[in-house]
């Protein structure tokens, strides 16, 4: 058995055993207890440890089989995760790794933590998404991914948009040229790319990390170079849109298979994604979260009806075929 076999669908805690102790025991023990009374909502429990194969079994006879024991004799493993979270600092003899429940690191809590599993819980808790369970009858082929970017992200992307942005353009090919030419019958938004290296590094760095994962688990799709990212804006004062249209069929985006819309900001009316050939539900990731979907779906932008929204935009395409040099390898 791996952790990713036994991780299965629920939040939890790894906690890390640095250096084995009684008192590192008793706290570990008091965590998993009080986890098998059901004292909080569903979580899952693992325990890492560098102890022999003898001690890992009585300590595996006091947890209990709900609370499995991730073994490290080496030590390794432990001890790159601790210098990860403590880089430059003391490392404790015990710790806990809070994951959401997609195995998404959310923070990490120390024994001095008191009570510690009052600490993680409140973690994870705190990054909980709660929505109301109804069954879905029919939705878009789309992934929807929180937490792409950080607030600071965001606000940095908006910032680097209103210091200069002009009037999008529509791909198209005409006469045996490719064109990029301005179209308000299909088309109303103010566009800027993403040309700050280091910004731009940034945050396509963060963005590409974690869709490595996601797209490999969700699509089998892990090849990949993401287009030059563009940051854009749907104003309300403008009545902007971007009405029904697919994103891959001029030559110029041939090779386009996936797009990414990541939203920056709340507090707009209207814009949501529409997928028409799935139904007429609107999608809406929260801000810094991004949906991902297939540039052969024909999609829109509603109008932004109050405020602005503020959104990333870019393409994954397959890597045979490098649309711009300053495309960006998705690396894991």
């Amino acid at each position: 058995m791996v952790f990713y076999d036994m991780a299965r669908g629920d939040p939890g805690l790894i906690l890390v055993e640095t250096q084995p102790s009684p008192e590192t025991e008793k706290e570990v023990a008091a965590i998993s207890a009080a986890r098998i009374e059901g004292s909080f909502s569903p979580l899952e429990v693992f325990v890492m440890t560098r102890r022999s194969s003898e001690e890992c079994k009585k300590f595996a006879a006091a947890l209990g089989p709900e609370t499995p024991i991730l073994l490290d004799p080496s030590g390794q493993i432990l001890t790159s995760l601790a210098n990860v979270v403590f880089a430059g600092g003391n490392k404790p003899s015990l710790f806990a790794i809070a994951y959401n429940a997609n195995q998404r690191v959310l923070g990490s809590v120390t024994a001095s933590d008191q009570p510690m599993i009052n600490a993680c819980v409140k973690l994870v808790e705190e990054n909980q998404i709660n929505l109301p369970n109804h069954s879905i009858a029919e939705q878009a082929p789309v992934l929807l991914i929180p937490h792409l970017l950080s607030d600071a992200d965001c606000e940095d992307l908006i910032a680097y948009w209103r210091a200069g942005h002009d009037e999008g353009g529509v791909s198209g090919y005409q006469s045996g040229e490719e064109l990029n030419q301005q179209d308000s019958r299909q088309k109303k938004r103010r566009d800027t790319v993403l040309s700050d290296s280091s910004l731009r590094g940034r945050v396509m760095g963060r963005v590409a990390k974690r869709l490595v994962s996601e797209m490999a688990k969700s699509f089998d799709f892990q090849d990949f170079i993401l287009e030059p990212p563009i940051v854009a804006c749907y104003e309300a004062n403008r009545q902007d849109y971007f009405r029904r249209h697919r994103d891959n069929l001029s030559p110029q985006t041939a090779s386009r298979r996936f797009a990414l819309s990541l939203n920056l900001n709340e507090g707009y009316e209207g814009g949501d994604l529409v997928f028409p050939e799935y139904g007429n539900q609107g999608y809406r990731p929260p801000a810094g979260g991004g949906i991902v979907f297939s540039c052969a779906h024909v999609h829109e932008a509603k109008p932004v009806t109050t405020g602005e929204r503020f959104v990333l935009l870019t393409f994954l395409h397959n890597p045979e075929r490098r649309p711009h040099p300053w495309s960006i390898p998705a690396v894991s």
